[in-house]
Parts: structure tokens; sequence; C-alpha cells
């Protein structure tokens, strides 16, 4: 569940994954979250990436609970979800969910394993009812997945969390499981997020 501490202001602000701080402030005792402006009146276990949609004042929220991934409408209702027996979470090792603009959510997934050997890389079909449309091994945590300008391909950042992150890396996979492009063996130690800049370069923490 939430682990909230104080801030300078007395805010009680909520630290995700370790390294995402104040995305989501716990403004009472009933763990009402607010993400931007917007509260959002759910027990929301573990949240471990947002998604947020300006024009709709909605979210799409990852998560290591019962449900895997939460999509909020703009007044904080619950519109859909995926549940974590398609595919899980893990509490502290990265993960995301991205809604695409066809309507099919993108979703990495760290392994469930101890020692990190396999996650997974998946797209679902929404508009079916939940159906995967490709689920794909990953060598390692896939902390972060997003879409590329091809749509039949996809960044991923990596972690190599069994072997102390020497093979973590940036990779471009197709749908088909094969990398096009890898970034970052032995440069990367323990990657926990992605962005893409609108120039197209990557911008990857640590």
């Amino acid at each position: 569940m939430f682990k909230p501490e104080p801030n300078a202001d007395g805010q009680l602000v909520v630290n995700i994954s370790g390294y995402v701080n104040k995305l989501f402030d716990v403004i009472n005792s009933n763990e009402t979250v607010v993400i931007g402006a917007y509260p959002v009146y759910y027990n929301l276990f573990n949240p471990i990436s947002v998604q947020v949609f300006e024009d709709t004042n909605s979210w799409l929220v990852a998560t290591a609970g019962i449900e895997s991934v939460i999509k909020f409408n703009s007044t904080s209702v619950v519109s859909w979800s995926i549940p974590s027996t398609l595919i899980a979470m893990r509490e502290g090792y990265g993960g995301s969910a991205y809604l695409l603009s066809n309507g099919n959510v993108l979703i990495a997934a760290p392994a469930d394993d101890t020692d990190g050997a396999k996650g997974t890389l998946m797209l679902v079909n929404r508009t079916t009812g939940n159906v995967p449309l490709f689920s794909i091994p990953i060598d390692g945590d896939p902390v972060k997945a997003l879409p590329y300008t091809n749509t039949m391909e996809y960044w991923i950042a990596i972690n190599d969390r069994s072997t102390t992150g020497s093979a973590s890396r940036l990779a471009r996979i197709n749908t088909s499981g094969k990398i096009t492009w890898s970034w970052g063996d032995g440069l990367l130690t323990h990657p926990t997020g992605l962005s893409v800049l609108e120039n197209g370069t990557l911008l990857v923490s640590e």
C-alpha cells in the first residue's frame, strides 16, 4: 500500500517505485489520490506509471494490484481495467502501461521470478475485451515501453536485474519479438524510465 511521508509543506506524499517522487499526493487517511488537480477516490495499490490525457482530463494507471491497468475518466470513475490474471506487475521493479491512439494498450511488465530473468511486453486489444495481440518474453525487467514511429515497433527500456545491471539496455523491438536496434550494454546500470522527445531523442533515467 501507500507509504506517505510529510514534505516541507506538510503534505503527505508518496514515493512510487523508489524513484518517482510526489506524483501522487495523499490528502487524507482514506488514500484519496490527486493526479494534477483531479482527485481519484480509489484504493490504488502501488501505482507504477501514469499516462495523462489532458484533452479529456482522464488517465491510465499501471499498478501492482488485482487490476494491473486502470483507466479513469474525467469524473474519477473507472472506465475499464486489465486484470493481473492476464499480466501482472511487481512492486519495486518498474513497468508501464501506455494507451495507443488506436485504443490498444502497450504493457511492459517486469519478471515474476526472483532473479528477473524474463519480463513481458504485451499489446492488448481493449475493443475486443482484453485480448492479447502479442506477448513477447523479454530478457530482464521491462521498466518502460513506448510506441515508435513505425507502428509495428516499440521502444523499451530493460533493466538487467540478474547480473547487477551489466546487460541493461534500450531497445527497439517489433511485433515478432525481434530486436531491431539496441544500445546501452555496459553503459546503462539500472534504467528506471524512458521518454521520447519531440525531435525523436531518447531520454532515459537510471
